[in-house]
């Protein structure tokens, strides 16, 4: 239950980050980095 919990929230936040990263380049730079350290 609470893993379901939270593979939905890392998902809306992936949206989050996802919408901010086509508004501005920096935001995507980290978007990048975090994947890539995950």
């Amino acid at each position: 239950m609470l893993n379901k919990l939270l593979e939905c929230l890392i998902k809306d936040i992936q949206l989050l980050l996802w919408n901010k990263v086509t508004h501005s380049q920096p935001y995507f730079l980290i978007y990048m980095i975090l994947n890539f350290l995950w």
